[in-house]
């Protein structure tokens, strides 16, 4: 249709939900590890978790989010999770805060870099949304999660491939120079020694598709074939 590059980006205009939402579920999920990791108490780390969740889905940062604009910069995005950081009891410094945001980026952008297909950014937001309320527990972080959750479906249930292909390639445009690399992601092989992934050619076929390569043969062709496999055999 004439009118499909205009709404592909307008879709585009709505990527800031799927960015931001992801690099939250990325952060809380850092986050818990390397509180795990130094041994902090369970009732210290859920509060930080708490207090993490609720600024980052703050209600009036959220109705911000949802409305069609571009693409934050780099620095704008960096400062909302800055912000984040520092308002619960832990403190980062400013090298550690690095690294938990080229974590974040890079686990974000493997992630969406990686999907069969783009509505996968559902899944993969949802899943990210699905953590962070296994992280915070029962209480008030729970019940914004659950809103913020209800609020990203009822946006986006409705759309079509051809608009999450946008909002896909909005965000990998936006990660395109970020190279870090990740120890994971290189013990798993996922990941070369320059920063860029491993492209696995074997699992990007969306569902309901046929791979590349394959040869599928109507009913006259596979009685041909049948019919001559028996003339060479006999």
């Amino acid at each position: 249709p004439p009118d499909r590059p205009a709404h592909q980006a307008m879709a585009s205009l709505l990527a800031m939900p799927f960015l931001i939402l992801n690099l939250g579920g990325e952060m809380l999920y850092i986050l818990d590890q390397r509180l795990n990791a130094q041994k902090i108490s369970s009732d210290k780390s859920k509060r930080v978790l708490d207090d993490v969740t609720r600024v980052l889905l703050d209600s009036d940062f959220l109705h911000e989010l949802f409305k069609p604009q571009p693409l934050y910069t780099h620095a704008a995005t960096r400062e909302i999770f800055d912000k984040v950081a520092r308002s619960s009891i832990m403190r980062l410094s400013e090298s550690s805060m690095d690294k938990l945001y080229d974590l974040m980026l890079m686990g974000v952008k493997h992630q969406v870099w990686s999907c069969a297909h783009p509505r996968e950014l559902i899944e993969i937001t949802l899943n990210h949304l699905e953590t962070i309320q296994e992280l915070v527990g029962n209480g008030p972080a729970y019940e914004v999660v659950s809103h913020v959750t209800s609020t990203f479906i009822e946006t986006y249930r409705t759309w079509g491939q051809g608009k999450f292909n946008a909002i896909r390639q909005t965000i990998l445009g936006f990660l395109q120079d970020k190279r870090v690399k990740v120890s994971l992601f290189l013990q798993d092989k996922v990941q070369n020694l320059d920063g860029s992934f491993v492209f696995n050619r074997s699992s990007y076929a969306p569902p309901s598709s046929v791979h590349l390569g394959g040869i599928k043969l109507g009913a006259s062709a596979m009685r041909a074939f049948k019919h001559v496999h028996s003339s060479i055999r006999s």
